[in-house]
């Protein structure tokens, strides 16, 4: 083995180490954490009603010629709300500050941050057969929906308001609401309407792409042809019916009950049950689907639960492939299946809670091959792969002028020279500016205990503002990774089953220790 290869080998081995570290330490602080979430999450319903009126007020209260000094006025607020908080909580973070005295910016700044933030699969947790769950991801905008009111409110990773409707959640829709306590709060992916048709393009194409055994069995069913989540109707119906499918991914709260602080497996398990009664208590099917309300002609938006299963190999290969599945039922007019174009799995530790502030959790996963999405490289806006790999990170600012990652702490991979900065001046370069940089020959740098170093960049101009954050290191190392030795389904694969081997044969030496 060259000096070289060995140094690469050396350092993956010592980041994965650092890994399993980082997700200990998460678990560890899971247990020692007692913050009060319910009277967290209840502000939370309250602000989206609050934020919902206002608008609604300026809107039908406000003429077209007086909506620009509205604008002037509540911009000059917002600056006046950003100079009087804290400087750490400006940048990273909203804690301690009351929701309800925000507007604006701040505002969406606040709902941006209930989202739980994954990070990217970089290495291949020990425990990923027996201590993790797997979903199909689809395609599409990530949102945190709001019941609350008589109202629905869908609201992106930046906090701008995407939708308002009423729906057959609790509390939000006329005859669901129970008082001020009852609401919801769940984490989705927005399908459009586009989206659908786009799909019924490609739904031939995926068939083709469905193995023999694509029935598999998800965690806790004993029917190998049902997964944990189905449609009512099919993808077919829902496509035909208008409006939007919100993909349910997880849930945070539910009638007002929190349940950021409970563990994956048990905050799915509670949502698949609870969508079953809403459903009217059918075991078919049919009861995994919530029809929303018509505000429209065409207007009928859906909820769907995702399917899951744990991260064993079976698990692993059907949730790869559960876009494929998807279609080729929906194809076959079988129904039971949402459809979707699938952009990889979704994965997460059966005990972990759900992170909220803006920082990534390690007990978290995405992962994407070739396979089972269609963009595993980051493309530019034309949709082209570039030469070199693209990243966004954040400026600092003085004095150590570094530019970083939107991690907590965030990152630092470079530092911009001295006679950069002050060409560019403060009015251009002022602390938290996205900028685009692109990763060159030296790649990714780490310290001996397999932490991040740095990175040899080069600057490519100012990012998208509008975008809200920087990448996090882990996406960046999992493109850098995509480029030269992606992390392939078939290593998954043989993670788990040795795990399942190494176990299998811990207990057949149990048990002749037994008998002796």
């Amino acid at each position: 083995m060259s000096r070289r290869a060995a140094a690469k080998e050396g350092s993956s081995s010592a980041y994965t180490s650092f890994q399993q570290k980082r997700r200990a330490q998460a678990l560890d602080r899971q247990k020692n954490a007692r913050e009060d979430k319910v009277q967290q999450l209840r502000t939370l319903a309250l602000a989206a009603i609050q934020d919902d009126a206002e608008a609604m007020h300026e809107d039908t209260q406000q003429q077209p010629q007086n909506r620009q000094q509205q604008r002037h006025r509540r911009r000059g607020q917002q600056q006046q709300q950003q100079q009087e908080l804290p400087q750490d909580t400006q940048l990273y973070g909203m804690d301690g500050v009351n929701p309800l005295q925000l507007g604006g910016s701040m505002m969406k700044a606040y709902f941006a941050r209930q989202l739980m933030q994954p990070e990217w699969m970089s290495d291949i947790p020990q425990d990923l057969g027996s201590s993790w769950l797997v979903m199909p991801r689809p395609e599409g905008k990530r949102c945190l929906v709001i019941s609350t009111g008589n109202y629905t409110y869908a609201r992106s990773r930046t906090g701008a308001l995407l939708l308002r409707f009423p729906s057959k959640l609790p509390g939000g829709g006329p005859g669901t609401s129970g008082g001020e306590s009852c609401y919801c709060v769940l984490d989705c992916i927005l399908q459009e309407q586009e989206q659908r048709i786009q799909h019924q393009h490609n739904q031939q194409q995926q068939q083709q792409r469905v193995g023999m055994d694509a029935d598999m069995a998800p965690a806790g069913e004993s029917t190998p042809s049902q997964p944990q989540q189905h449609s009512a109707n099919g993808s077919s119906s829902s496509s035909s019916s208008g409006g939007c499918t919100f993909f349910i991914q997880d849930v945070l709260a539910w009638r007002g009950y929190s349940l950021v602080d409970c563990g994956a497996e048990f905050r799915l398990f509670w949502l698949a049950s609870k969508l079953q009664e809403e459903a009217g208590g059918s075991s078919s099917s049919s009861s995994w689907s919530l029809d929303g309300g018509n505000p429209g002609p065409s207007h009928s938006h859906r909820f769907k639960l995702l399917p899951y299963w744990h991260a064993t190999p079976d698990g692993l290969a059907a949730a790869a492939r559960a876009g494929a599945a998807a279609a080729a039922a929906a194809a076959a007019a079988a129904g039971g299946c949402p459809g979707y174009v699938q952009d990889g799995v979704y994965l997460r530790h059966v005990e972990g809670h759900y992170s909220q502030g803006g920082g990534c959790t390690p007990l978290a996963l995405l992962w994407k091959d070739a396979g089972c999405s269609r963009y595993l490289l980051d493309t530019d806006g034309d949709g082209v792969v570039p030469e070199f790999q693209q990243l966004v990170l954040a400026y600092q600012g003085p004095p150590t002028d570094g530019v970083a990652t939107a991690d907590e702490p965030p990152v630092v991979l470079g530092r911009l020279p001295q006679e950069f900065v002050q060409q560019m001046g403060p009015k251009l370069l002022r602390p938290g500016r996205l900028l685009r940089f692109s990763i060159r020959a030296g790649g990714l740098l780490f310290n001996a205990d397999g932490s991040p170093a740095g990175a040899d960049l080069a600057y490519e101009g100012p990012a998208n503002q509008r975008r809200g954050r920087a990448d996090v290191y882990t996406k960046v190392l999992f493109q850098w990774q995509a480029r030269r030795q992606p992390l392939q389904l078939e290593a998954l694969l043989a993670a788990a089953v040795a795990e399942q081997q190494q176990q299998g044969a811990g207990q057949q030496q149990g048990s002749s220790m037994a008998d002796d």
